[in-house]
Order: structure tokens, then C-alpha cells, then sequence
């Protein structure tokens, strides 16, 4: 991504990371009123959280398509052009009146909402040298797990005190502002055609991806860890409500608190990258991430939840976020359709994550079916640094 004087890098850090924020607020805003969506559409919890799959799902396969428009036409258009629609969307999700309405605009919102993370992404990899990369990277995530955080959080409060349309009319306007000042503060991309991507370049951008040795275990990785480690939350609130009695603020609360420790994360990322080093950091990432589950498992006051899901958050992006730098090395040639597939990888598990949850709940319990994805989480932590070849420093 080329940069100017005018544009420093910095400031277009901060423009991306607020067009991520208004993304990742959409994101979770579900989680914490699935409840009040069972009951307002009359269909059980599982009938919801596939509300989470339809929107995942849709972002993962816009991917294959949005990374090589990006990179033909400039991934800051796309990015654009990718908020303006997304608040469009939102703001028509406040007025629906049906469940397969809602579920249509959710997933056409995770199409569009595609264009948006993956692709700051691969700007932020455009723009700045592999040795910084990977501290550039967790302060863009600081902001984006400020949008999950807060989105969580705000979703559970307005819906108690608003209503749950007031939630996604609140959603539409963090994506306007964040549109705005896209709009105003990120530079177009010199480098960029302006060309529609053809099919024949595309294949061969795909085919030397899929042509370096870590592609395949990379993506199949955050695949499984996009399952495992989110693809409970849209079953959160009903979990604390059938123990604690809870509402959507305890659950918005709760929720949030993941986002928390991704933000103390994001605070100390070059402290912790510089102690623990990279092998270290992804191990101890699905080890913390794992042990959290495991512990929520149990019936505990709902309060301790708040503490365990701050863990989750923060050791989540201790391995995530390695995974993550190590996708905008995968081809400096097309970063944008390799960060896109990575997104697309682990939207893929997002998506299945939730009906898998659901089953295992279905037929073991809430409890056992914790227990299972906290060890999966834990398993992904130990193989990681072997199927990647991950060294203990940044390369």
C-alpha cells in the first residue's frame, strides 16, 4: 500500500482500525440477545445461533472473491465501499420482521462485512516491513477487539434498556462514522489497476499460494481454532441464564470481558513478543485458551465467567495473532487473496463452530461440550509451532 508524507502510516493504522471496529461491533452483537430473539421469532436457541453461521459463512466464502478485487482495484476502495454497505444493512436488519428475513440480511452483512478486516490486513502488510509487522498488527487488533468488546457489551445494555432493533441502529451508525473517515483519511492505492480481477491471474495468484508447504496446515489450523475457540459464544447467554437466571447485560458483560483481554493484549504485544518469543506465545495461547473452557465448564457463580472469559481473550490473540502474521507472508505477490483465504479459513470454522456446539449440546450437555472444545484448543496450541515451523523469534 503506497503512503504519502500526507498519510503517514500511523494515521492510516488508526482510519483502518476504526473501519475494523465498526466490522468486529457487528460481529458479536447477536451473542447477547439470542434469548430475546428465541423468544421474539418463537424458535429455540439453536434456531438462532445459526444467525452466527449464516454470517460467518458468508464472510468466509466472500473472501476467494474480495481479496483479488482488492488487489486489483485497491484494497482501500474495497474497504470503502465494504463499511457503506455494511451500515446500509444493519440499519435494514432494525426493521425485520421475520426470522428468514434476518437471517438473509445477517448473512449478506458477513458478505460485505468480508471486504473489511482481511483486507486492512493485507494494507497493513503492504505498508509496513515484516520485522514491525507483526506490533503494527496488534495495535490494528487493539481496535478491532475494542469493536468486539464493546458491540457485545453495548448490544446486552441497549436490548434491556432499547430493545434489540435499537442494537443494530446503534451498529449502523458505527459504520457510517466509520465509512466517513475512510472516506476523508485513506489514500488511494498508487499500485492498485483499477482493473476487474480476470480469471486466469486469479488461479495463478491462488496456485503460488497454495504452492509454499505452510499453506494448507495454516489454514486447516484457524479453521479448527475459528471453531473451537468462538463457536460457543452464541450459546453464552442462554448457559448463564439457565444457571445464574442472568439477562443480556450479564451476558453482554461477560462476553465483552474477551475483548478486554485482547486490548491488554494489544497494549503489550511488543513486550510480550520480545519475552516470550513467537513458539512460546502460540503454545501458551492454546494451553490458557483451553484451560478457561474447561473451567467454565463448571457450574461456578455466573460472576467468575467474567475473569475466565478475560483468559479466553487474551490468550486467543497469543496465538491467533502469530497465526495471523504468519498469513501476510504466505505470497507478498497476492497478500491480499492470502489473508483473505486465511480469513475465509477461520470464517469457515466461525461458521461451523455454533451447529457443531449445538449438536455436541444436544446430545452431551452444555458442560461436556465445553470440555471438548477447551481440549481441542489445547491440542491446537501444542501442534501449532511443529505443523508451522514456527521459531521462537520473529523472523
Amino acid at each position: 500500500m503506497s503512503t504519502s508524507p500526507a498519510a503517514p502510516i500511523g494515521r492510516i493504522i488508526a482510519v483502518l482500525g476504526a473501519c475494523g471496529f465498526a466490522s468486529t461491533f457487528t460481529m458479536r452483537l447477536l451473542d447477547p440477545i439470542v434469548p430475546e430473539l428465541a423468544l421474539e421469532f418463537q424458535r429455540p436457541l439453536g434456531d438462532i445461533a445459526i444467525f452466527s453461521t449464516g454470517f460467518a459463512l458468508s464472510y468466509a466464502l466472500s473472501q476467494p472473491i474480495l481479496g483479488p478485487f482488492g488487489d486489483a482495484i485497491g484494497k482501500t476502495r474495497m474497504i470503502r465501499f465494504s463499511v457503506f454497505a455494511l451500515a446500509g444493512l444493519l440499519l435494514l436488519t432494525s426493521f425485520s420482521s421475520g426470522y428468514s428475513l434476518m437471517f438473509f440480511l445477517r448473512a449478506v452483512s458477513g458478505a460485505v462485512g468480508g471486504g473489511i478486516i482481511p483486507l486492512a490486513l493485507a494494507a497493513i502488510g503492504d505498508a509496513v516491513p515484516l520485522a514491525e509487522r507483526q506490533i503494527a498488527i496488534g495495535r490494528f487488533l487493539a481496535m478491532i477487539i475494542l469493536g468486539q468488546m464493546m458491540g457485545a457489551t453495548a448490544s446486552g445494555f441497549v436490548a434491556d434498556h432499547f430493545g434489540w432493533r435499537a442494537v443494530f441502529v446503534l451498529a449502523a451508525l458505527m459504520a457510517l462514522a466509520a465509512g466517513t473517515l475512510a472516506t476523508l483519511f485513506l489514500p488511494s492505492q498508487k499500485e492498485a489497476s483499477g482493473t476487474m480481477p480476470q480469471f486466469g491471474p486469479v488461479m495463478r495468484g491462488y496456485r503460488g499460494i497454495f504452492a509454499n508447504p505452510r499453506t494448507v496446515p495454516l489454514y486447516l489450523l484457524v479453521m479448527v481454532e475459528g471453531a473451537v475457540a468462538y463457536g460457543f459464544f452464541p450459546y453464552i447467554a442462554g448457559i448463564l441464564g439457565e444457571r445464574a437466571g442472568t439477562g443480556p447485560s450479564e451476558a453482554g458483560l461477560v462476553i465483552g470481558m474477551a475483548g478486554v483481554g485482547g486490548i491488554l493484549y494489544a497494549i503489550m504485544v511488543r513486550r510480550i513478543v520480545h519475552t516470550l518469543g513467537v513458539r512460546l506465545m502460540t503454545r501458551l495461547g492454546g494451553i490458557l485458551m483451553g484451560l478457561s473452557l474447561l473451567a467454565f465448564s463448571l457450574e461456578l457463580p455466573w460472576w467468575t465467567a467474567l475473569g475466565l472469559f478475560f483468559v479466553h481473550g487474551f490468550s486467543f490473540y497469543l496465538l491467533h495473532n502469530n497465526l495471523q502474521t504468519y498469513s501476510t507472508e504466505l505470497s507478498t505477490t497476492h497478500r491480499g487473496a492470502a489473508v483473505g483465504l486465511f480469513a475465509a479459513s477461520f470464517f469457515v470454522g466461525n461458521g461451523l463452530g455454533p451447529a457443531m456446539f449445538g449438536a455436541l449440546y444436544h446430545f452431551i450437555g452444555a458442560a461436556s461440550s465445553l470440555i471438548a472444545y477447551g481440549c481441542a484448543l489445547i491440542i491446537i496450541g501444542l501442534a501449532a509451532p511443529a505443523l508451522l515451523g514456527i521459531s521462537q523469534r520473529p523472523r
